[in-house]
């Protein structure tokens, strides 16, 4: 069930190696001290720790194949021995950096962000705050129409189609279950999830299979790499991770 990156992916080389197992370049993995970086904000490992399993609980459920999705997870997990998995699974990395992809013998494309594979280097030990705003650990929010001012170029909540289900994980450890047109921005999303926690939060960034997305983007720019989308019946929710901080 890839997205379309990977079906891209799969096609091209299925078409270059007539249809048999995928081959190319393969370089050995780079060492785990490779993975430095820095957050834009200061975080807690915690904060971190969070982030993965959220990260590993939403990435498999839309591309890729769901045990390559477990073997790159046991990879992560111990370093010493991901080559070796690496080679048993015939999987390809043609720079040696998973951060810039890995392939799976089908084609299928896999990027792993460079969280999972490291601490930022101004992460502490610090515990994250305890969740602020309602105690309750799910929050439910049907589309108001109207209730966020558009700006310039920006079409009002009441034409922007029809409407999808969401599911706005918090930072905090809540759950924000929402309905909203498919073609709302996010920098929409960010004030209606705002607004579902009564403005006790504000929301600083939106993280999509490990990428942050920008404001001018749009939710069935998301919801189209899940698989089944194309069918009346939506599967699965769209999961987007959102981090907050308390106003």
């Amino acid at each position: 069930m890839g997205g379309c990156l990977s079906s891209q992916a799969a096609d091209s080389r299925r078409l270059q190696n007539g249809g048999g197992p995928v081959t190319g370049t393969n370089r050995p993995l780079v060492p785990w001290e490779t993975y430095v970086w820095t957050s834009e904000q200061p975080v807690t490992e915690e904060s971190i720790r969070k982030r993965r399993e959220e990260y590993w609980e939403t990435a498999p459920a839309y591309e890729g194949r769901p045990e390559v999705w477990a073997l790159l997870k046991q990879m992560v997990d111990s370093p010493n021995e991901a080559q070796a998995l690496a080679d048993g699974a015939n999987l390809i990395c043609p720079t040696g950096n998973l951060t810039e992809g890995i392939y799976d013998t089908f084609g299928n494309l896999y990027r792993i962000p460079v969280f999972c594979l490291a601490l930022p280097k101004n992460a502490n030990a610090t515990s994250a705050s305890p969740p602020v705003g309602s105690t309750s650990s799910n929050v439910e929010l049907n589309e108001l129409p109207g209730q966020t001012p558009t700006q310039p170029g920006e079409p009002d909540a009441a034409t922007l189609g029809p409407l999808i289900s969401i599911i706005a994980r918090l930072s905090i450890g809540k759950d924000v279950k929402l309905q909203l047109p498919e073609d709302l921005t996010i920098r929409l999303f960010k004030k209606r999830v705002e607004e579902a926690m009564n403005g006790s939060l504000q929301v600083s960034k939106i993280i999509f299979l490990g990428r942050v997305l920008e404001d001018g983007k749009r939710l069935k720019d998301c919801q189209a790499s899940i698989p089944g989308t194309k069918s009346k019946e939506k599967s699965h929710p769209l999961i987007l991770q959102v981090f907050v901080n308390s106003t």
